[in-house]
């Protein structure tokens, strides 16, 4: 059984039968990555060899069905990453985002070092937090609500930049009211 996040290890992704490694990451390494709402933030942006990095964007310049494989990649890299489904890490991302000021608080306050954490430990860490005050009725409702992959689209098609406000309008709308207090 794997634990991700219990040790770090390089993470190894295939893309057209060439093989890249991307070394341990801290959560901050990811979360900035993230951030850029750019799959190439992911892949190639976390790539351990810079000859990697830029044969990759060169193929990005000349091959125009490119930067569909570099989405694919960079999902699969993070669902690698968390040990969760592609689409859930970045929806408790988004959450944490949304969230930050409080969640971090919370960790400080809780003796958690966001800087020593990697992506795994932080996503595991926003789903405590989440869930926390919750009664199981409800956490079923959001574990439901977050796992379930966008209705309509293949998970391959799921559009980055509107996950985690769809998510959070679902949220919204179903009343579960969690993760906004410390």
């Amino acid at each position: 059984m794997d634990f991700p996040g219990a040790v770090r290890r390089d993470l190894t992704i295939e893309l057209d039968g060439e093989v890249y490694t991307v070394p341990p990451r801290t959560a901050p390494e990811w979360l900035a990555a993230l951030a850029t709402d750019d799959p190439m933030g992911l892949f190639p942006g976390l790539l351990a060899d810079d000859d990697d990095f830029a044969w990759v964007v060169d193929r990005l310049l000349t091959e125009p069905d490119f930067p569909d494989k570099l989405t694919r990649v960079s999902r699969k890299l993070l669902g690698a990453a968390t040990g969760r489904d592609w689409w859930v890490a970045d929806r408790l991302v988004q959450i944490a985002r949304v969230n930050w000021g409080v969640i971090s608080g919370h960790l400080a306050l809780n003796g958690g070092d966001i800087s020593r954490m990697d992506i795994a430990t932080f996503v595991n860490a926003v789903y405590a937090w989440c869930i926390r005050n919750a009664e199981q009725d409800k956490v079923d409702d959001f574990d439901a609500k977050l796992s379930l992959p966008p209705a309509g689209v293949d998970d391959d098609e799921f559009d980055d930049a509107t996950a985690g406000d769809d998510f959070m309008a679902m949220m919204n709308r179903g009343g579960m009211g969690m993760g906004t207090s410390a």
